[in-house]
């Protein structure tokens, strides 16, 4: 019974400390990119993947790419893991229990939903990996040099006050919901059009492939515009405006 509930919640967190594990470097080229472009305004600069990790390795070494990875990680345990198993009890008590399937509005309400719980929670990790990532990009002077994810959630605790790790949680929110929408609803409706489709009477490993390959296409052009705020705001340092 107790494995039957977690198991979701599990499942959530292990692949999300996976794929953390793997796309962590370009992560953090991400946020430096965007820092940057934010940093220099209107003038031109060189911000090309390539360029900006080549000069992140030159400077600080390989393993800067992976600096906040304990935070990433813990982040993913708390924010990955609620909103693939809420999505996931939320599907199966449907599926099982009313003996049928979930509709596409059902689809993206739900996603929306468990999108929504998971990063509420979660947004003092998503600060503390920002804060880590972006750090590389400061002068020496204004540099946080936070030692562990514990050290970062303390900094910011005695920096921002408690609530303050909520700062920027609605263009996170907002972020999570598009996200956990574009990829499960994506992922969910490509399989079963692919799946009718090609004539097959259940999953293929191939119609999962496919239709992972789609639903991580859309979720990242559809939750690119809330990221780009969520990075902006949560790397700040303290001021008046919380957006709350």
């Amino acid at each position: 019974m107790f494995m039957a509930l977690f198991k979701p919640f599990i499942i959530g967190s292990i692949s999300g400390c996976v794929a953390t594990c793997v796309i962590q470097p370009i992560d953090t080229i991400k946020v430096v990119i965007q820092s940057r472009r934010e940093a220099a305004g209107k003038t031109k600069i060189n911000l090309s993947p390539f360029h900006v990790g080549k000069q992140l390795i030159d400077k600080n070494g390989f393993l800067s790419l992976y600096r906040g990875l304990d935070s990433a990680l813990l982040r993913q345990v708390v924010y990955t893991g609620i909103r693939l198993g809420l999505y996931r009890v939320f599907e199966d008590d449907i599926k099982y229990r009313q003996k049928r399937f979930m509709t596409f509005g059902e689809k993206v309400g739900y996603s929306m939903l468990a999108g929504l719980i998971g990063s509420a929670i979660a947004n003092p990790l998503d600060m503390s990996l920002i804060r880590f990532q972006a750090d590389s990009n400061l002068p020496a002077a204004e540099k946080r040099n936070y030692k562990h994810v514990g050290d970062a959630l303390v900094q910011m605790k005695r920096e921002l006050g408690f609530f303050g790790m909520w700062r920027g949680s609605i263009p996170t929110i907002t972020r999570a919901m598009a996200l956990n929408s574009f990829t499960l609803v994506a992922y969910n409706e490509a399989k079963e059009k692919l799946q009718k489709w090609m004539g097959e009477t259940k999953e293929t490993t191939a119609i999962r492939l496919i239709g992972s390959a789609i639903s991580g296409v859309s979720a990242s052009i559809g939750s690119l515009p809330f990221d780009n705020m969520k990075v902006k705001i949560l790397k700040m340092k303290p001021s008046k405006l919380y957006f709350m």
